[in-house]
């Protein structure tokens, strides 16, 4: 347990991760003690008492003894953080400025052995984890693809992730104050904040993708409340951050596409919803499933809404879900509120046949939609479910239900 003096002390500490992080530090407060390894009291005799010597030391009158203090402390490392953080409230104005610099260095020192520990599979020294990883781990896993992809994460966004060990309310700022900062960055002023540059929040070792990583982790704890506007950024950056183009390029179970996945599950019944239906049907992630069942169930959705989640039903789902669709097959309702012109009017019921005949293993097109066209991102092309009169469309149910008493006759 880290005593009052530590915790109190730390306030200062976070000024300077205040500025790498882009958050005010009365949003980081607490934020960086992770960075405390649980062993800090297990440090010789012999380390303290040359620690407190070196740091009366950097209030000498001559710049040579001030410069050597100065590396023998960073040479201690984080076994003096304790002497380090006391020594943070100093009265001399110098002597303050070089332990904010000794205790960052040290610190981000321990960080980087912990993560090479993390990385190549070892155990981390007193057998503390690192932030965010029991959450990560649970909900993606701990192969060594995903291993990767956490470190990354946890390289670019450490004041994030950390914020996982902390309160919800923590959390929450932590990921709208990070987001509203990266959405300027990589969307309002891009290329202007390139990783790096004075200006950027990003590490100059890190990528965009690994920042927009961080930001999924975190968002997708089911306890932390995300407000809209930040999902809505998000999914923002997933965009313009190469993240999206990840998905695309495997079907298969990856630690990109099990974040998003679970991100679609947390913007179940938000305005975000809607989005996500579409990011599910063109990268093919089953989660989907999940924000097309509640708009279906939703009475008030609008028709074009109710289209595109039965769609997603079509593409991502299979016979356990026609019940959803049964009480549709009798809606009349136009998809749009356009007026007909041609007298091709597509209604949900058509919608709710066509996609009921593809989970069938059937084709539309041969039970009388005869201008449906395929699409590879949303099964069918939107406004081409449909019938030039509504004598073709009553062929066409009766077509429909004709084969399937035969099937099930045939069953028995």
């Amino acid at each position: 347990m880290v005593n009052m003096t530590m915790a109190k002390s730390i306030r200062f500490i976070l000024h300077r991760f205040a500025q790498i992080a882009q958050l005010p530090a009365c949003c980081c407060l607490l934020l960086i003690l992770f960075l405390i390894p649980s062993n800090v009291d297990a440090q010789s005799a012999d380390a303290t008492t040359t620690a407190q010597q070196a740091i009366g030391q950097l209030r000498d009158s001559s710049f040579a003894v001030r410069e050597s203090a100065t590396r023998r402390l960073l040479q201690l490392g984080i076994q003096i953080q304790p002497q380090l953080i006391e020594a943070i409230n100093h009265p001399d104005a110098e002597v303050r400025q070089r332990i904010r610099r000794i205790l960052h260095s040290v610190m981000e020192e321990d960080l980087r052995k912990r993560m090479n520990h993390f990385s190549t599979g070892k155990s981390i020294a007193g057998g503390q984890q690192l932030p965010g990883w029991d959450h990560y781990r649970t909900i993606v896993g701990s192969d060594e693809p995903a291993r990767e992809q956490f470190a990354k994460a946890l390289q670019a966004e450490p004041i994030l992730m950390e914020s996982l060990e902390q309160e919800t309310a923590y959390t929450a700022r932590a990921i709208q104050i990070r987001t509203q900062v990266l959405y300027r960055e990589l969307i309002r002023t891009p290329g202007s904040n390139a990783p790096g540059n004075s200006s950027s929040s990003l590490h100059k070792d890190s990528t965009p993708i690994a920042s927009v990583t961080a930001l999924l982790i975190a968002s997708t704890n089911q306890d932390i409340p995300i407000d809209e506007q930040t999902g809505q950024k998000i999914f923002q950056l997933m965009q313009h951050s190469g993240f999206t183009q990840q998905l695309s390029a495997n079907d298969g179970p990856t630690p990109a596409r099990q974040l998003a996945g679970h991100f679609i599950r947390h913007s179940t019944g938000t305005s975000l919803a809607y989005q996500m239906l579409w990011l599910a049907m063109q990268c093919n992630l089953k989660e989907g499933l999940i924000p097309a069942e509640a708009i279906i169930r939703d009475e008030n959705q609008q028709p074009y809404v109710l289209q595109n989640a039965m769609l997603a039903i079509g593409k991502l789902g299979g016979e356990e879900q026609l019940d959803l669709l049964d009480s549709f097959l009798s809606d009349d309702t136009p998809v749009n509120n356009r007026r007909a012109t041609s007298g091709f009017n597509p209604k949900i019921q058509d919608v709710a046949l066509a996609v009921t005949i593809h989970i069938h293993g059937q084709n539309p097109g041969d039970f009388g939609f005869k201008k449906i066209r395929k699409n590879a991102q949303t099964l069918f092309q939107a406004n081409t479910m449909g019938f030039d009169s509504q004598r073709s469309r009553e062929d066409a149910f009766t077509q429909w239900e004709t084969w399937l008493s035969k099937q099930k006759t045939s069953e028995q």
